[in-house]
């Protein structure tokens, strides 16, 4: 029922619209033109509501929301064009019958399909528009899914947190590890009793929320979709192709019939229409939407838009007003319906025209605020969430306990090392990702206890972890480099006795450079750039890395490199990220920003 209500708004707004300009011809003339051809409103009316069925039942779902951009722009141009044909073709009509023009005339279809282009601009303008509230519509509902499921993820984290009390554990790992050297038996003892108690919690914690650890369709498909509409190095390109719309949109101006343009005559009509457009944007995005900026309030935004439109369409009601006093026609009742209907267009036009603008405006500030920092919440929670489930894998941890309590009693330094090991990650886990962003000197502490825990798991393993420069008061964000260290490790040729898995860290000014290296099966193959910055999320090298990659855009914005390559005998990655005080304050006000957005979304 809604939808019908919705089509049927639209069909009457378009029909509007689009014959105004039709309508306006009859105007004119002692007995107000001729009003038999009034008649070809039906039709035209009815392609009115093709238009809008198709747009919605079509290419809407169809095209736009599965993220077919090229070919949605494609086919609303088509419609907009053809509808726009058609009314200029009954305009001509209408003149002919008229007699303004003579019968015989011949018409200038080079020119006419000009001043056509000119005005199916603004419908198809107007169409992308109202493909623009579905696609804000169909975002809307997956944030909310994505709000839901970081509640559950949240929920879980909390309940993990409170069975396996990471505090408690921390300690009891350090009190085992200060005895192994001096009492090994006992302290085998403790590990044992250790793994017993972790066993029983591991098994009553609830069960974990399904989490599709892939990046959502729509989100990998809108990536270059909002880098265009929000990123500043593209702004000079959303500027010129407002201008070259506005001045398309304008050029019909020049044309005093359907096929034959009159540049001298009409040039200052055109000014004045390209002017009175500039300064509605003009005002609309420098004074209103800064104002909503400062206070966010959309209501007061949206209301001072609906002034400023009031204002603009005044002028042309008193035209229109003074148009009626003075017509000398005695059948009034016809005549203010003709020019009700006339005047209705040209209102549409400019109300579309201002509500556009308003739209866009705000559309682009929620995928550059709501939309980004909830995602950025939702995506750091699901790196969290995934990094929870291998730390606190049975199999993990109990291999790692087990190797622990064999070692007791063979090197008891080995095996307090372990322990060690073993609690600076779980302090890392449960301690340093409760907040946004964690120092580099701990984050190097764990991606290396990491690494020494994966050596007691296996037979040949080889690492290596260094800062060429001073860590000290430098904060990333927290949990961005494990997935990288993971797939490291994960891919290492195994029988690379020579080669080790490498991972580097390098402070250059503001920036910071992270460098991993892992083995692979030497090939005949040379250097090669496997992905960067560009590449999409399925290029990037598997789930945690194509959602780490997420959340640097959804930091950074264009603010980083990433780079992929392959040699004969190592698998690289690169990374460089700003490390200035103003960002992090930034970063972490974005955070503050994603909570309360959560809570009012």
């Amino acid at each position: 029922m809604k939808k019908i209500v919705v089509n049927l708004i639209l069909w009457v707004l378009f029909s509007l619209m689009q014959s105004g300009p039709i309508v306006g011809t009859l105007e004119y003339g002692e007995q107000g033109g001729p009003v038999e051809t009034l008649w070809l409103m039906v039709p035209f009316s009815l392609l009115c509501l093709g238009l809008v069925v198709i747009t919605t039942c079509y290419a809407v779902p169809r095209l736009l929301l599965r993220r077919k951009w090229g070919l949605y722009a494609a086919l609303e141009f088509f419609m907009s064009y053809v509808i726009s044909l058609i009314e200029q073709l009954i305009i001509v009509y209408i003149w002919v019958q008229w007699e303004i023009i003579p019968a015989e005339h011949k018409l200038n279809w080079g020119w006419l399909a000009v001043n056509t282009l000119c005005n199916s601009l603004m419908l198809f303008f107007t169409l992308l528009a109202v493909g623009g509230w579905y696609l804000y519509d169909s975002d809307r509902k997956d944030l909310k899914k994505e709000k839901k499921l970081t509640r559950q993820i949240e929920s879980y984290i909390a309940s993990v947190r409170r069975m396996l009390r990471p505090e408690a554990l921390s300690k009891r790992l350090g009190e085992i590890a200060d005895k192994v050297e001096e009492a090994p038996q006992e302290a085998e003892t403790d590990i044992n009793k250790l793994a017993s108690d972790l066993r029983e919690s591991l098994y009553d914690l609830p069960v974990p929320p399904a989490v599709d650890e892939d990046i959502p369709t729509g989100d990998k498909e809108n990536r270059k979709f909002n880098r265009w509409l929000t990123s500043r190095s593209y702004h000079a390109a959303r500027v010129i192709f407002f201008q070259l719309s506005l001045i398309g949109i304008c050029f019909g101006a020049f044309f005093a019939t359907p096929d034959q343009p009159q540049f001298s005559a009409r040039f200052g009509g055109f000014l004045v229409l390209l002017a009175m457009f500039e300064i509605i944007a003009a005002i609309d995005t420098l004074i209103l939407f800064r104002a909503f900026r400062k206070k966010r309030r959309r209501g007061r935004f949206i209301l001072a838009s609906c002034i400023l439109a009031a204002i603009m369409i005044l002028p042309i009601l008193a035209e229109r007003v003074r148009l009626y006093l003075e017509n000398p026609s005695g059948s009034d009742a016809l005549f203010i319906f003709i020019t009700a209907l006339a005047t209705a267009g040209t209102v549409l036009m400019i109300t579309f025209y201002i509500a556009g603008i308003g739209a866009v405006l705000l559309y682009r500030d929620w995928v550059r605020h709501t939309s980004r920092l909830i995602n950025l919440q939702a995506t750091t929670r699901r790196l969290e969430y995934a990094n929870l489930k291998k730390q606190i894998n049975p199999h993990f941890l109990f291999n790692v306990l087990n190797n622990a309590g064999i070692l007791t009693m063979l090197d008891a330094a080995d095996s307090r090392d372990i322990l060690l090991e073993l609690r600076k990650l779980i302090d890392y886990q449960f301690t340093e990702t409760e907040k946004s962003t964690a120092s580099l000197t701990d984050t190097i502490s764990f991606l290396r206890a990491y690494l020494v825990l994966e050596a007691t798991r296996r037979n040949v393993f080889r690492f290596e972890v260094t800062c060429e420069s001073d860590p000290e008061g430098v904060e990333v964000p927290s949990l961005l480099f494990i997935p990288f260290v993971e797939n490291a490790v994960k891919y290492a040729y195994p029988k690379a006795c020579t080669e080790m898995v490498r991972v580097r860290f390098e402070i250059k000014g503001s920036r910071l450079l992270f460098e991993c290296v892992n083995p692979i099966e030497e090939t005949d193959s040379p250097v090669s750039v496997v992905a960067d910055n560009r590449a999409s999320y399925d290029e990037a090298g598997g789930l945690g890395i194509a959602n780490t990659l997420r959340r640097l855009e959804l930091l950074y914005d264009d603010d980083f490199t990433y780079s992929v390559s392959r040699s004969l005998r190592q698998y690289r990655i690169k990374l460089e990220i700003p490390i200035s005080c103003h960002r992090y304050k930034e970063l972490i006000n974005n955070y503050l920003k994603a909570q309360r957005a959560y809570e009012t979304y």
